[in-house]
């Protein structure tokens, strides 16, 4: 770790730790004295006084159900192998489950995404209960079990980018990879197939690439000759959230678009769910099934993907950013399309985009037409590790464009900022650097939020939090590119800093109408991105600030709410919180600073029936533990105080009324995502809600709520009911 920000190995490769157990797990699967992940009790003799079967209770007690007796080399032998099976069954979650509906219907399903540690990935689809929205308790298809029936060679459709020609092509090996043809892979790319885990040139490019497509034929444990053994062809999961893709959703003022929307191949568009794996390949899955009908492997992963094969293969991190999927009119002919654009997250310094309009069409045949452009740091040194997923919208200048904020450890300027770049060219319209940040002392933006402030359907403002707590506003309203800038002559909207010491922002900011003018921005402080995270201890904090229209805010500018205390209610505790007036006529806001140790907030925001919602975590560095703990915080979005009513089913009778308690957050037992929420519960004077969280575990936790009886939307500051 350098200077506090996320650190980078000798390579490249930052150090990500979204999930704590992940390094602890990859190393206990092949070293006995990195063992963390679980405590088993092995000897050769028993702790004086203990019966055999007593160890058992004894081993519950520090954590994990079973321990092991060995008395000799044979039966230890035979212990450690029950042990390090019982570790590569093991399984956990890290990024957020999505919806094929955000309002209870017939045929809803959540997917959700997870690994294995033996780093295989999954992708898995759950029926919701019409009534109750349970789930149900076994999915009816897992991605991976599909993906590893299918003929590695004929049966899958895999493309890459050739960055010579700046083109898709099939991922496939060259007839002669020294004179490659215009739709093979370049010579740097054979090149770095050719080279072993260890860095030296093997000349095994054409076996390792059809490792890479799933021929298990090459596996096994001899490491001259075979490649390394996997529990699945598709790689583990981790941060990459799914994206759930079906007929055209969104409500453009064009006209041409509802002709796009209405179309026969639109309406009845095969539905998709679009993920990052990091066995280096974005994959396309049908929603239906769970089939593979595309994968994907940008070029930025080519310089690290032979050591997936390795015999001694330590984890790390590919495809690792979540895709944003969007409809948009681009082109020369400029007519409506359905655009992927998804960076790399800890797996590298780009961003790709990918025409996903026609799910039909998904072929090696369709490379070329499929791939759009690559964005990476060979083009330009100011890109990052690219966290967040970027923004797809219209522009002030009438293009589509592409937003995301520059990532972390850059090797340009170590400023902060955003790329603005063309959505049908990959072109890098404007690059807006905040002046903040050095190469000894690196900053960077993860996550942005664009919006559109005057209802022309394009953008015109940008908000986006980097790792110098700095909160900045981007001004995009000019039809002139040129004239895009930092707002506020490059001063920051608001400074999250406490006790001279500055509190890292690394999610997007959530925002809705303040009655009074300008936008109210949620948002939250604390970095979970380097291995060093879980045991800092700096205090983080839930802010609501102002955009009034000046900059320069602090803490010293908002009211203060605080937590109050903790009460336990039908086995969970709750967190209680003030609820302090604001005067709006001089104050611009409020924050809660979270009184937790190393309690942090690492996941966006939702904003959803006048509430703001927040995960937080609490990394543990117990060996026994998933990760952590946390609490599900849900505040009043006017003054970030105590809700004026109960939000949770805190009697457990299955519904949310009088009866249950006014409180502002649930205490989650392990490390949550960012909450995914379906209404259309209750009945019409009761309605309710269900919010689910994929958890570090590797289960999906269901919360009930109670909901609006208008649904969700940004809204302006009193909702008129």
């Amino acid at each position: 770790m350098t200077n506090g920000l996320p650190s980078v190995q000798a390579d490249g490769t930052p150090s990500s730790n979204v999930v704590s157990m992940l390094a602890d797990v990859a190393a206990a699967a092949t070293s006995l004295e990195s063992l963390s992940v679980d405590t088993y009790i092995v000897g050769f003799a028993l702790p004086f006084g203990v019966n055999p079967s007593q160890l058992d209770t004894i081993a519950a007690a520090g954590g994990t159900g079973t321990a092991y007796n060995a008395t000799d080399q044979t039966t230890l032998v035979d212990a450690l192998d029950q042990i390090f099976a019982d570790i590569l069954r093991r399984s956990g979650a890290a990024s957020a489950v999505a919806l094929n509906s955000s309002s209870l219907a017939a045929n809803n399903w959540l997917y959700q995404a997870k690994f294995d540690i033996g780093w295989a990935g999954r992708l898995l689809a759950y029926p919701i209960d019409p009534v109750t929205g349970a789930l149900a308790g076994t999915p009816t298809w897992d991605a991976s079990t599909l993906l590893d029936t299918m003929n590695w060679d004929t049966g899958r459709s895999i493309i890459t980018y050739k960055p010579s020609n700046r083109t898709g092509i099939p991922f496939r090996w060259p007839v002669d990879p020294t004179m490659p043809t215009a739709t093979e892979l370049d010579v740097a790319q054979a090149t770095a197939l050719n080279t072993s885990p260890a860095g030296f040139g093997d000349a095994r490019g054409a076996t390792r690439l059809d490792y890479l497509r799933g021929d298990n034929s090459l596996e096994g444990p001899t490491a001259s000759t075979q490649f390394r053994p996997r529990n699945s062809d598709l790689g583990d999961i981790v941060d990459s959230g799914p994206f759930y893709v079906a007929e055209p959703r969104d409500n453009y003022r064009d006209p041409s678009y509802r002709n796009y929307r209405l179309s026969p191949a639109m309406t009845g568009r095969t539905p998709v769910i679009y993920v990052g794996g990091n066995d280096g390949f974005l994959h396309a899955f049908r929603a239906s099934d769970g089939r593979e009908l595309l994968a994907y492997m940008p070029s930025a992963v080519y310089a690290n993907i032979s050591k997936v094969t390795g015999q001694g293969y330590a984890h790390r991190y590919y495809v690792d950013g979540s895709p944003n999927v969007a409809d948009a009119k681009i082109g020369a002919g400029s007519t409506w399309r359905t655009m992927l654009v998804s960076g790399l997250g800890a797996g590298g310094r780009g961003v790709f985009a990918l025409d996903v309009t026609d799910p039909s069409t998904f072929s090696e045949a369709n490379a070329a037409q499929i791939v759009k452009w690559e964005l990476t740091s060979a083009n330009d040194a100011d890109l990052g590790y690219t966290f967040g997923r970027p923004s797809i919208v219209k522009l002030q200048n009438g293009n589509w464009g592409a937003i995301f904020g520059n990532g972390y450890n850059n090797t340009g300027t170590g400023q902060s900022g955003i790329f603005i770049v063309d959505l049908s060219t990959g072109a890098v319209v404007r690059k807006l650097m905040t002046g903040f940040g050095s190469l000894g002392t690196p900053n960077g933006i993860g996550s942005i939020v664009a919006i559109d402030s005057d209802g022309d359907d394009a953008a015109d403002t940008v908000y986006a939090g980097d790792l110098t707590g700095r909160l900045w506003k981007f001004d995009l309203s000019d039809p002139n590119p040129a004239n895009w800038n930092v707002a506020f002559g490059g001063s920051p909207l608001f400074h999250a800093r406490v006790s001279g010491t500055d509190q890292p922002i690394t999610t997007a900011p959530e925002i809705t109408l303040h009655p009074q003018g300008g936008y109210m921005l949620y948002f939250a402080t604390g970095q979970y991105i380097d291995v060093n995270d879980p045991t800092t201890t700096g205090q983080q904090t839930l802010y609501g600030v102002w955009d009034k229209g000046g900059g320069g805010l602090h803490r010293a500018d908002l009211v203060q709410q605080s937590v109050t205390g903790v009460v336990a209610l039908g086995g969970t505790n709750y967190r209680t919180v003030t609820s302090n007036t604001i005067d709006w006529t001089s104050q611009f806001g409020w924050y809660i600073d979270l009184p937790t140790t190393g309690e942090r907030v690492a996941v966006d925001p939702i904003l959803r029936d006048g509430r703001v919602v927040f995960t937080t975590l609490i990394p543990d560095s117990s060996p026994c533990t998933a990760g952590g703990t946390g609490w599900l915080m849900e505040l009043d979005f006017k003054n970030g105080g105590q809700l004026p009513s109960a939000p949770f089913d805190t009697n457990n009778d299955g519904t949310v009324d009088s009866n249950d308690a006014r409180i502002a957050g649930a205490q989650l037992s392990v490390i949550s995502s960012s909450p995914v929420a379906q209404s259309g519960y209750g009945t019409e004077t009761n309605p309710l809600e269900n919010k689910y969280l994929n958890q570090s575990t590797g289960n999906v936790a269901r919360v009930l709520e109670a909901s609006s009886l208008f649904g969700n939307r940004r809204t302006s500051w009193i909702e008129v009911r």
